[in-house]
């Protein structure tokens, strides 16, 4: 996961020292997934093996509006920051069964692209001790939650996996927009 933010802040004073700053500016962010399976079946005296590898990635741009809230007491600094975005996403997958036989070998592979609209929310909090003006120990966590229009490897066994070809649904492989 990769994401950089370019923001305009607008920072707002409030009476008790602490302050808001609102934002607007432009979000990417880039996801990727990538899965193998090696797997080895038996049918009547032939031993098959197979290995199945996926690889999702997915690149989103686009518009965020959000804000910051930063408070201080004493030596501690708390922030909470929380943004919505509204991104285009495109989307590559890439998927390849090698079956093994014996002394020969079987290669299928898939690919697939498209786009997507992708809407984000994301909510950040941070708690800050400083030592001195210059040196302090901070700790916090973030939250994104990605709606819809992701590409993702699925991780099922290569038997039931609709991307194998191998599978027993006879392999069904494409995008699937998930959250």
């Amino acid at each position: 996961y990769t994401s950089v933010e370019l923001n305009r802040m607008f920072r707002q004073s409030i009476s008790n020292g602490d302050y808001f700053d609102p934002y607007i500016g432009l979000r990417y962010f880039g996801l990727s997934a990538r899965t193998i399976e090696d797997t080895t079946f038996t049918t009547g005296t032939t031993t098959a093996s197979n290995r199945f590898k996926q690889n999702a990635e997915n690149s989103s741009v686009g518009a965020q509006v959000g804000g910051r809230y930063n408070h201080r007491r004493g030596r501690f600094r708390y922030t909470v920051d929380g943004a919505l975005a509204a991104m285009y996403n495109h989307q590559n997958y890439f998927a390849t069964d090698l079956t093994f036989v014996g002394a020969s070998t079987a290669i299928s592979e898939f690919y697939d692209t498209a786009q997507a609209f992708t809407p984000v929310a994301d909510l950040r909090c941070e708690i800050a001790y400083n030592f001195t003006r210059d040196i302090g120990l901070r700790t916090g966590f973030q939250v994104q939650y990605i709606w819809d229009g992701v590409a993702r490897t699925d991780n099922l066994t290569t038997a039931i996996n609709p991307n194998s070809v191998n599978s027993f649904s006879g392999g069904a492989a494409g995008l699937y927009s998930e959250s």
